[in-house]
């Protein structure tokens, strides 16, 4: 029988614990850090949270350790496992941008895709540390930075940090196009592809290990690469992603995708 997989070691101390293989088909990939204390990039949906703690677990880490959540963006299937993770640490700082955190502390179903995408309900949670462009953030040893990529969500970031000897560039999902419904901007985000572009880092880490929509070069940003084939990818993306592109990615996001999404989160049950 093959063995189900606990974890990814990405970099020595950087593991990808969550994802829709690893834990939940509506996890985004969430990543541990160990630092002087364990630290999260995203915590997935909740939906498989036992497993989530088990994966956890087997790396040292508890909840009652982890110093904070830095999220990449609102959107349920990168954050709404803080609800959970809360109930065995309940003073657990969540961090997010400034521009996304009205709707995670308001429980809006809409702009955090919960209702509408994944047919999900959530619960307000409380954002400890609001991000801004350029913010570091000095967290278990380590320094953490906020580089603000809007485009998929008004408050979408980058988070960069040093682990190990390499720089590791955390994207979410600031590369994938989104949908009017959740405020996404075509222009902002052709924007934070230049601001990629001019970003040193070694080994770049997204927010999904695998893209439902089947775009080629949105499918090469989705494995990790290091900094020069990854500035050629953005370079591509950028030059090749018109805006008729996007507004027929806009709605394979807004009317297929959530289909996909809830067929899929069926199955598993």
């Amino acid at each position: 029988m093959k063995k189900e997989p606990a974890y990814e070691r990405m970099h020595e101390n950087v593991y990808r614990v969550a994802d829709s293989e690893l834990t939940h088909h509506y996890d985004s990939s969430a990543y541990l850090v160990m630092g002087d204390a364990p630290a999260l990039v995203d915590c997935g949906s909740g939906k498989a949270h036992n497993k989530l703690l088990g994966v956890l677990a087997s790396l040292g880490a508890r909840p009652e350790n982890i110093a904070v959540v830095l999220g990449t963006h609102c959107h349920y299937d990168h954050i709404a496992g803080i609800e959970r993770l809360r109930k065995e640490n309940p003073a657990l700082p969540l961090a997010l941008h400034e521009a996304d955190a009205a709707p995670v502390e308001t429980a809006d179903s809409e702009r955090t895709c919960a209702g509408w995408f994944f047919g999900e309900r959530i619960s307000p949670q409380r954002v400890d540390i609001l991000m801004s462009s350029r913010q570091s953030l000095d967290i278990a040893g380590l320094t953490f930075e906020c580089i603000h990529t809007p485009g998929h969500t008004p408050g979408s970031v980058c988070v960069r940090v040093e682990v190990s000897g390499k720089t590791i560039l955390f994207t979410g999902d600031c590369l994938v196009p989104g949908s009017s419904r959740i405020m996404s901007d075509y222009d902002d985000w052709r924007g934070s592809l230049e601001t990629l572009a001019d970003i040193d880092f070694d080994i770049l880490l997204p927010g999904h290990k695998h893209l439902w929509m089947g775009d080629p070069f949105l499918a090469c940003l989705m494995q990790p690469f290091s900094k020069p084939l990854g500035r050629k990818a953005f370079k591509l993306l950028q030059k090749n992603l018109r805006r008729g592109h996007w507004r027929n990615a806009s709605a394979v996001y807004s009317h297929i995708m959530p289909l996909a999404a809830r067929l899929g989160g069926a199955l598993s049950r």
